[in-house]
């Protein structure tokens, strides 16, 4: 009787077709073993059963019922549950044991990973068991030995950093504190004992705050009495989404940080990131209150004995284009990511779509120890690193082809916006361009010369004062501009009107009729007393509207639809007839 063949071949786990040349089922089997793809041949004989009832014949379980791609063995399925439903306390419980020893098989696997297992006189040091990015410039591990002597290079070597908070990854205060770290700075979170020096004697007064009311600003005391930690700060790299080794996390403990984002743990967690850079020229900054953060920065850094990072290091700060608009005027062309020199394409956002990943987890680590906490955010940021160094290759061709038509686009934008200036005046643009961009790392407010001169046009009232407290008009002219005044509020309540019988629409209710029909009346007593005053300051002759003989100013209509004779109605010959305007 013919049945169902399985055969083991040699396909790629990452070949995501369903047959193989010969049109054969491509099926993957799980099994206690490993994960094989295998290539399966159902037996189609008249009177068969079907595919699926022919793989639980053979041991294989189908993850579908209908054409499954997938399938597990009964010994796997078998395994998954160890105790005796009879007798389910036959079985020891030894769940706790398993917790232990995963943290310490982890551990173990991190150091076989990294090279620390065939000399246990190796200390590991801060940052060892983690990797970090690929691709960000660092000096002995990706750049030549000569990469300094390239002078007009900076921006090529310049290394660019986002700070942000995430609020989600909690963790409980827990009765027990018996706890042992095993990695210790090793992995992504600072080393404990020296930030808990670092707070000790760092100023936590917060100072005002002289831009928009940010919640990252106003709620840097705010308590939540039942957490160890209120969340978690990172630094990552901000063109590729990797986290800094060791100096990447900040971690709250009971005793010091139960608060919200106070500048305190970011100057200890920049710091970090910084010092690793020796010898690099330049670090751009990205931080939602980085307006805030850096203006006394630097003198947290002198007063404390654990805050440090090169003297040569020239800082940029910026502000992440989501967050940037919420903040005042200035701080657009102060702080815009896309304007600060070398940076590259980026939004200041990336560790956003991180956190969202890693929120996912937070519910199953908030209630344990805290060396548990950390080596299991630690193990999750190794592999969101690991995954990132795998496929930079392609990430990085991907955004060159982008980068190519973008390049494109923007020549032709260019090209179009200074087609018909003048050459001296683009010649002076680019001249201040670049000594903006040149003196941005001492003096940030020479990036005001991007911000958009806008003379603000004065308001209706201002004018009105502006013309009755002239000196040089006429006595007349002071009940000119009332009159004027006056047109033109009639014309607004003619629009809100309009407005009104547009959204009231074809059966309006009696309300709505009454609401329109009170500002018509109001508006028809505007327009009497508009057009009385009109004698005093028009000519008999002046016609509105497009000039015809019907539109003389004497038979203004009253109305929503009424035409004033303002300067703005009447034809400019008719204005220069009778000297209203210029000649």
């Amino acid at each position: 009787m013919a049945s169902i063949q399985a055969e083991l071949d040699s396909f790629s786990a990452f070949d995501t077709r369903h047959y193989d040349d010969a049109g054969n089922h491509l099926l993957t089997v799980v099994d206690i073993s490993g994960i094989h793809i295998t290539v399966i041949c159902p037996c189609k004989c008249p009177q068969q059963s079907p595919f699926r009832a022919q793989l639980l014949q053979i041991g294989l379980y189908p993850a579908t019922q209908k054409s499954p791609r997938t399938a597990f063995t009964f010994q796997l399925l078998e395994s998954f549950r160890v105790t005796d439903p009879i007798l389910p306390h036959a079985t020891p419980d030894r769940y706790k044991e398993l917790l232990r020893i995963s943290r310490q098989w982890r551990y173990l696997q991190n150091k076989l990973v990294f090279g620390f297992v065939h000399d246990s006189r190796v200390k590991v040091k801060d940052g060892d068991l983690a990797y970090f990015c690929p691709t960000c410039p660092q000096p002995g591990v990706n750049l030549s030995e000569d990469w300094i002597e390239d002078l007009g290079g900076a921006w090529k070597y310049s290394r660019s950093f986002v700070m942000d908070g995430n609020f989600s990854a909690e963790h409980m205060k827990l009765k027990n504190n018996d706890d042992f770290d095993l990695t210790g700075g090793s992995g992504y979170f600072t080393a404990s004992p020296r930030y808990q020096a670092h707070l000790q004697i760092a100023d936590d007064k917060q100072p005002k705050s002289t831009c928009h009311k940010h919640k990252a600003v106003n709620q840097v005391h705010a308590t939540q009495k039942h957490l160890a930690a209120t969340g978690i700060r990172a630094i990552a790299c901000a063109r590729h989404r990797c986290f800094v080794p060791d100096r990447c996390f900040v971690l709250d403990t009971v005793v010091d940080f139960q608060k919200g984002e106070r500048q305190v743990n970011m100057d200890y967690a920049l710091c970090r990131a910084l010092g690793k850079l020796e010898g690099m020229p330049r670090a751009a900054v990205i931080y939602d209150i980085a307006c805030q953060f850096n203006v006394h920065f630097g003198a947290r850094v002198s007063r404390s004995d654990y805050l440090k990072f090169s003297d040569t290091i020239q800082i940029i700060w910026g502000i992440g284009l989501f967050h940037i608009h919420g903040h005042q005027d200035v701080c657009l062309s102060r702080y815009r990511p896309d304007l600060i020199p070398g940076i590259g394409k980026v939004d200041g956002k990336v560790l956003e779509t991180v956190w969202s990943q890693l929120n996912e987890i937070c519910g199953s680590t908030r209630s344990m120890t805290a060396a548990h906490w950390q080596e299991v955010l630690n193990d999750h940021m190794l592999d969101s690193n690991r995954k990132k160094m795998l496929n930079i290759v392609q990430s990085l061709s991907r955004k060159y082809i982008q980068a190519l038509q973008a390049s494109e686009v923007t020549e032709e934008g260019y090209r179009n916006l200074t087609a018909n200036a003048d050459q001296s005046l683009i010649t002076r643009w680019i001249v201040q361009a670049e000594e903006a961009q040149t003196r941005c790392f001492a003096d940030v407010t020479a990036m005001d010369i991007f911000d958009v001169q806008l003379q603000r046009a004065p308001t209706r009232v201002e004018m009105q004062l502006q013309l009755a407290e002239d000196p040089a008009q006429p006595s007349s002219a002071h009940g000119v501009a009332s009159w004027l005044s006056l047109g033109l509020k009639i014309e607004e309540l003619q629009s809100r009107i309009a407005g009104l019988v547009k959204q009231a629409g074809a059966n309006p209710t009696i309300t709505e009729r009454l609401d329109i029909d009170r500002r018509k009346t109001r508006l028809d007593n505007m327009i009497d007393d508009f057009s009385r005053k009109a004698n005093q300051y028009l000519a008999e002759d002046i016609l509105v509207g497009q000039g015809n003989a019907d539109s003389d100013w004497h038979d203004v209509e009253l109305g929503d639809e009424a035409i004033l004779p303002l300067p703005s109605n009447i034809s400019a010959d008719q204005c220069r007839d009778h000297g209203v305007g210029p000649s």
